[in-house]
């Protein structure tokens, strides 16, 4: 018999937090670099970061490991018929252990329970290791290219959609 506990739990994101999320971003380096230039972000850039989503509002929240109260994920949402994903980043050494498809699946019911009939996403393709691959997987598809300009960083990005069944 599988347990019924969640794997995981969503909250906001809190003042106490961003040193642990400067530690998420951190822990993904080849995003830094792709997305922001950089190989570090501080604890200013996170409260900086939480301030601008929060005023083109976009929730900011944390997934929780549900058995350690550890945060594992974070990610920005608008929710609406069509949510916004703006983000969804696993703490770096976490990855490859299925949790990402997880921790989407989880944020999908969360969507879906809201009202959203569909949800977008703009992924960054221009380095190797992106997740293209990834959101493929989950059900997403592209829908064309822009560029997307994160802290005077232009990239390249794939929009994709994901309509939502029932």
């Amino acid at each position: 018999m599988e347990d019924c506990e969640p794997l995981f739990y969503l909250r906001a994101a809190a003042s106490e937090d961003i040193l642990r999320l400067a530690e998420l971003y951190n822990s993904n380096l080849d995003f830094l670099k792709s997305h922001l230039g950089t190989d570090r972000v501080t604890a200013d850039f996170i409260q900086k970061e939480l301030n601008e989503m929060a005023g083109a509002g976009f929730q900011s929240c944390v997934l929780t490991d549900s058995k350690s109260g550890q945060i594992i994920a974070l990610c920005d949402y608008r929710l609406g018929e069509e949510t916004y994903l703006s983000l969804l980043m696993l703490d770096g050494g976490r990855k490859g252990k299925g949790l990402g498809r997880r921790a989407y699946g989880y944020l999908e019911e969360i969507f879906r329970r809201d009202g959203a009939r569909r949800v977008r996403i703009d992924v960054v393709d221009g380095y190797a290791g992106n997740v293209v691959g990834f959101w493929e997987k989950q059900g997403f598809l592209f829908q064309e290219y822009l560029v997307l300009n994160w802290d005077g960083h232009p990239m390249r990005a794939r929009v994709m959609k994901k309509e939502l069944m029932g």
